[in-house]
């Protein structure tokens, strides 16, 4: 007699199989989910802009960085079964021109700045199982309770209504704004005594988890244990700072323009990312931009940003629905099915994508730094309404 939980699971299998003989187009899943909900952020191209002061006298200020001691770690699967399917995150491509969702394939045009676009093969993960799912994954609900999904077990934390949320690296401390404060959980006053905003600038830990990035309202360096803040340089004009995994860099938004920038540790100008909010139809055809920064990876050359348009009105964005090469400004190919609702990297490079795959339906799937699928697991229904906040190797 057939076993039915073995010919459910190959049924499953097959299911999937087939699925990955489909290319996937993972710019055009981010740009046509951006404007599936309507473009609902206000874009802040002339808008105000965010003044940032400088430090005082020539003393530049310096990132806390976390050491190098070689290559980053492949993180584990708990699993020994070998992908089919070479992964192929690293493969990147270029915007394509303006179109709308009957065009043909054949009348996309590559943009100016590069001359190839490459389409990834859909990865097989080593496991589908939501208890080998490595590391911690981070939400927060309508109610601002986070909630942390560890080995398919969930664990939960009140923190206050409309909180700004920011996890700790290590995953064992729970940062957020609430009231204009900023406060640790299980910490029993604010950790810093003057006021933040948030509209600019969610709070963001350092790698090491010693510092917080908030507005205060000038981007700056808080220090946790003593509440001490240090602005930004002011010649750092931006949004949505975010620090790479080893601190050695910082990627955020332009308050003007909606380009992406880099600076490194130190520094005081910083360097535009290419393409992404260019007003040029050469260089950018499809006049997109990136305003909104969730996430850098461990050297800052990708960085996990929400797909907006330059010529139209984006609300608030869900949660990232692209990678970024920050040296070329190419959108980033991620073999996965689905839409691309958020992206989170952890400190050491290991990247977790949240897909949205139709009838309520959302997919957890997580990549180690050098690329390989390790764990594709649906994640549970209840958090389906919840947004994502972090993700912890």
């Amino acid at each position: 007699m057939t076993d039915p939980m073995k010919s459910n699971d190959l049924k499953d299998g097959l299911g999937e199989l087939a699925e990955a003989v489909h290319d996937v187009d993972m710019y055009n899943r981010a740009l046509n989910r951006s404007r599936r909900i309507g473009r609902n952020q206000t874009l802040v191209r002339g808008g105000s802009m965010l003044a940032v002061a400088g430090l005082a006298g020539a003393v530049l200020w310096q990132f806390p960085r976390t050491p190098d001691t070689g290559p980053p770690p492949t993180v584990a699967a708990s699993t020994t079964v070998s992908p089919s399917v070479a992964p192929s995150v690293a493969l990147s491509q270029s915007a394509p021109a303006p179109h709308s969702s009957a065009a043909s394939p054949a009348s996309h045009q590559p943009s100016a700045s590069t001359t190839t676009q490459n389409t990834p093969t859909v990865a097989v993960p080593q496991s589908r199982k939501l208890a080998d799912l490595p590391g911690k994954v981070f939400y927060r609900s309508y109610d601002g309770t986070v909630v942390r999904l560890d080995g398919g077990k969930q664990q939960s934390w009140p923190t206050a209504d409309d909180a700004s949320v920011a996890i700790s690296p290590d995953g064992s401390r729970i940062a957020y704004v609430a009231d204009g404060q900023v406060h640790v959980v299980g910490e029993p006053a604010p950790v810093y005594d003057g006021t933040v905003t948030t509209s600019a600038q969610t709070p963001a830990w350092s790698p090491d988890g010693t510092k917080l990035l908030v507005a205060a309202p000038r981007p700056g360096v808080l220090t946790v244990a003593d509440g001490t803040f240090s602005a930004l340089p002011k010649s750092l004009t931006g949004q949505h700072f975010r620090w790479s995994g080893n601190g050695a860099k910082l990627v955020y938004g332009s308050t003007s323009s909606c380009r992406l920038k880099t600076v490194a540790d130190g520094g005081a100008t910083g360097t535009t990312v290419p393409v992404l909010g260019d007003p040029s139809n050469g260089t950018n055809p499809t006049q997109i931009g990136a305003c909104w920064v969730y996430s850098v990876d461990r050297t800052g050359s990708r960085a996990a940003v929400a797909i907006q348009s330059l010529t139209g009105s984006d609300g608030t964005p869900d949660g990232a629905d692209a990678v970024v090469d920050t040296a070329t400004g190419e959108v980033v190919a991620i073999p996965v099915t689905g839409s691309v609702s958020g992206v989170f990297f952890d400190v050491d490079g290991a990247m977790l994508v949240r897909t949205d795959q139709g009838s309520g339906k959302r997919v957890l799937s997580v990549f180690a730094p050098d690329g390989a699928l390790l764990v594709q697991a649906t994640e549970p229904a209840k958090l389906g309404s919840s947004t994502l906040v972090g993700y912890t190797g």
